[in-house]
């Protein structure tokens, strides 16, 4: 399965020298690409992989626009479907006051329903 998603997001900041980052005014877009592939299924357990890029732009008051960049990997189990349980990791590049940084994070996740 194959998803598009669409990351739009802005903001407008008034307050000054504040020890976190601030942007007076800022706006993201960033369109990216999901890949899910099912590695194995059985009933209704399943366990998939998720491959994500993405490829965008950022725009920040008093700085020129900067590319954004996003690449990530995951793996997914869900238990008849009422557990499910997640983990990416995510390799991107996104410009603060106009100097692009890498960022990598990991992400976990869990869902019981009940």
């Amino acid at each position: 399965r194959l998803d598009m998603n669409l990351t739009l997001s802005g903001s407008h900041n008034s307050q000054e020298n504040v020890p976190y980052y601030n942007p007076k005014r800022d706006f993201t877009l960033l369109p990216s690409l999901t890949l899910d592939h099912t590695l194995y299924r059985h009933y209704q357990t399943e366990w998939s992989q998720q491959f994500q890029a993405g490829a965008g732009s950022y725009w920040q008051r008093d700085y020129a626009r900067k590319p954004i960049t996003q690449l990530g990997y995951g793996q997914r189990v869900s238990w008849n479907g009422v557990l499910d349980a997640g983990a990416m990791l995510q390799f991107e590049k996104h410009p603060y006051d106009g100097k692009r940084e890498r960022n990598i994070g990991v992400t976990f996740d869990l869902n019981y329903r009940f």
